[in-house]
């Protein structure tokens, strides 16, 4: 019993920080004295401090369990008849007044409590079949209650829960903590989870929903869609430019707009504030006048259409107010955008589209930033939605999630 002791007190210091060390004792104590038949133990800490026979005192000398003295039987404390007790692993029976001891537990490997020779309690420190977890380790438990030494697992594996919620050697999760690269070469940007940048006028973002196995495209919004509209760096988003605005023999322009004088001659740009006329080449045909949806310089061809004051350029398309106008052959078709494909895009076949996502994030759905702002999925475009003032954006799973 000593000796296993001592070995799980070696142990247990083995375990402990590389600063501190263990010397070993020549006994060991469970903290508290003892009387082991005649034997007297006393204890400071886990430290044998003296072990005396008390009978070497003299006859009737006995060990005190109630003070841990030496006392002579003329000192023998009184008790009721038939009363039991143990001193160590020995069982003491009270007759005539007087204590006597009886049978030793410890011939039966087992321990004397409450004045009866009962087992030993289990040593075993886990369940057989158990399994743990320390750093990379995978630790066992024998059919002897112990821990083995612990395994590591296999390259591209670390221990975690398997299925059934069972430390395990488990397949490396897989980190995805950036979006696919956005542009080719030199020019190319990668961003982050809920990172955002201008590139030009063109504002990308990144957002990956969580579990994802793969990295997703990054999102992107050409900003110069909306005219005189920016991508501004401080705010990282879609802003209209209003710094940079032009005046030109009265009217008033904002910067990037393109507009046709009055007489249909001359094609007005406004570029940080200053508004430049260009004249178009009337030996060409070309007229100043809306073709596509946009001022220009243009000799109308065969084959084009006119909507009112717009041309349509043949085999081109144009959306207006959610409609989207073809031409060909001269002869301008509409359809308009609704159902599964509800956004006019003259950028895409066919005109319409389904409304773009961000990222894992479906269109008109919200989710929470890494800063905790509520966010919301417009079109492509992940845009702050802050909650009201005295409420946190919270995410909460539903029975899909789980």
């Amino acid at each position: 019993m000593k000796n296993n002791k001592k070995l799980a007190l070696i142990l247990a210091c083995a375990a402990m920080s590389a600063t501190v060390s263990c010397n070993e004792v020549a006994e060991f104590c469970d903290g508290a004295n003892r009387c082991d038949g005649t034997v007297l133990t006393i204890c400071d800490g886990n430290k044998i401090v003296s072990v005396e026979d008390c009978s070497s005192k003299g006859e009737g000398y006995y060990c005190d369990t109630a003070t841990f003295t030496c006392k002579t039987s003329g000192e023998v404390e009184t008790c009721t008849a038939d009363a039991v007790k143990c001193e160590g692993t020995v069982i003491y029976t009270c007759s005539d007044n007087k204590w006597s001891a009886g049978v030793d537990c410890s011939a039966t490997d087992q321990v004397c409590k409450a004045g009866k020779c009962e087992a030993k309690e289990s040593q075993t420190d886990c369940t057989s079949g158990q399994t743990k977890c320390e750093g990379d380790k995978l630790y066992t438990c024998s059919s002897e209650g112990k821990w083995d030494a612990g395994v590591s697992c296999d390259q591209g594996e670390v221990c975690g829960e398997d299925e059934d919620g069972k430390a395990a050697c488990v397949d490396e999760p897989v980190t995805i903590d950036k979006c696919k690269a956005y542009g080719e070469g030199a020019d190319a940007v990668t961003l982050g989870n809920g990172a955002k940048k201008c590139v030009g006028d063109v504002l990308v973002s990144c957002t990956i929903a969580d579990g994802a196995t793969e990295a997703p495209d990054a999102t992107v919004k050409d900003c110069a869609e909306t005219i005189d509209y920016i991508c501004d760096e401080e705010t990282l988003a879609c802003v209209e430019n209003t710094e940079t605005a032009c005046d030109y023999e009265g009217t008033s322009m904002n910067h990037g707009d393109v507009i046709c004088s009055e007489d249909k001659s001359k094609l007005i740009a406004c570029d940080d504030g200053v508004a430049t006329p260009n004249d178009c080449d009337s030996s060409k045909g070309e007229t100043c006048q809306e073709v596509s949806g946009k001022d220009q310089c243009y000799a109308v061809a065969s084959g084009d259409c006119t909507n009112g004051e717009t041309i349509v350029k043949e085999n081109t398309g144009i959306c207006i107010e959610g409609t989207y106008k073809f031409c060909s052959s001269s002869v301008l078709s509409e359809q308009v955008c609704a159902g599964e494909k509800p956004v006019c895009d003259a950028d895409v076949e066919g005109g319409c589209r389904a409304y773009l996502a961000c990222g894992e994030l479906a269109h008109d759905a919200y989710t929470c930033s890494e800063k905790g702002v509520r966010q919301k999925c417009n079109d492509g475009t992940l845009e702050d939605a802050a909650c009201e003032t005295g409420y946190a954006c919270e995410v909460t799973a539903t029975d899909t999630d789980l």
